[in-house]
């Protein structure tokens, strides 16, 4: 037998093998990847039935708080950067701005330089 011969045998053994353990090796990263996506499925899921049922409790003990703090929500949403509105007197979001009080102007600090 030529030595080119056996040497081209082992060569297609070993490439014959390399594609067996990529083939192998692919398939064991797609059932990992399958699991892992519906484990992550299963907790995002459960994550979502843990706050619907958290929001319906809260809401059972104080639905006033909680539509408060969806009004709050929603005027985060309604107030961002460049935003203008129109708001009429008797609305609640007027009334809610205009019962703010605005802090007072903090008091220059003296220091030993601004005193002479």
């Amino acid at each position: 037998m030529n030595g080119y011969l056996v040497a081209d045998l082992f060569k297609s053994e070993a490439e014959e093998e390399r594609n067996r353990i990529k083939g192998m090796t692919s398939k064991e990263l797609d059932i990992i990847e399958g699991e892992t996506k519906q484990k992550s499925a299963e907790i995002r899921g459960a994550a979502d039935a843990e706050v619907i049922r958290m929001t319906a409790e809260a809401y059972g003990k104080a639905p006033e708080f909680f539509e408060f703090m969806q009004r709050l929500e929603m005027y985060k949403k309604a107030l961002q950067s460049d935003t203008n509105l129109v708001l009429s007197t008797d609305s609640e979001m007027f009334g809610l701005f205009k019962s703010i009080k605005p802090r007072p102007a903090a008091e220059p600090v003296e220091t030993s330089e601004t005193v002479q």
